[in-house]
């Protein structure tokens, strides 16, 4: 267990840096992450392992989950350092949501989940697409509806409301704390990553506790 521990966390302090990096740079910004960005990479890839390690049967639920974290691990450190949420870290956490519903439970779970979830990230795109014609700005980022349809399939059904609850709570939380100290306004622009991240271990562990 141990072992399997260090080896995501290494991966996490190497691959995943790398691919963050890779994907700031291809947009234009700054790519140097520093030490405690890569090692908040490190960490979550860490914890993914451990906990599918302990708390998951099935060997392909397990694997997917700890890769899901380390591009979870990668989409955070790109959201605090220039809120952005690149699409190609994205689909790589689709896939792992794909296997690991499909290997949790059964196809029908993956279109019962996925049907609704994307029904809703369709109205918010659309939502969006209507108010920046109006000059108005996005009501969620593009970058966090996208995250919806895969962290939803890690939830499930049975864990989907815990995630969002958690995403909510953590949000919230660092908002107002930012609000009291002064460092933000009501238009400041706020990495919704912490919260996502949030989600999908609350939403996908919790119901197996």
């Amino acid at each position: 267990m141990m072992l399997y521990a260090c080896a995501s966390c290494i991966l996490g302090w190497t691959g995943m840096t790398g691919l963050s990096r890779t994907s700031l740079h291809v947009r234009g910004f700054e790519d140097e992450l520093g030490r405690w960005l890569r090692a908040l990479i490190a960490c979550l890839c860490a914890a993914g392992a451990l906990a599918s390690w302990l708390l998951f049967d099935d060997v392909i639920c397990c694997l997917a989950f700890s890769f899901a974290c380390a591009c979870m691990g990668a989409l955070l450190a790109c959201d605090l350092r220039e809120h952005v949420l690149p699409t190609e870290l994205v689909a790589m956490l689709l896939a792992c949501a794909l296997v690991f519903r499909v290997a949790a439970g059964g196809l029908a779970e993956v279109v019962a989940v996925a049907l609704p979830a994307g029904l809703i990230a369709g109205s918010l795109l659309l939502a969006n697409e209507l108010r920046m014609r109006r000059g108005a700005n996005e009501l969620v980022g593009m970058g966090d509806v996208r995250m919806i349809v895969p962290l939803a399939l890690f939830s499930g059904t049975a864990g989907v409301t815990v995630g969002v609850f958690a995403c909510a709570v953590l949000m919230g939380t660092i908002a107002l704390v930012q609000l009291v100290r002064g460092r933000a306004g009501r238009d400041t622009p706020i990495a919704l990553a912490p919260g996502l991240a949030a989600w999908l271990f609350a939403g996908t562990l919790l119901p197996l506790v």
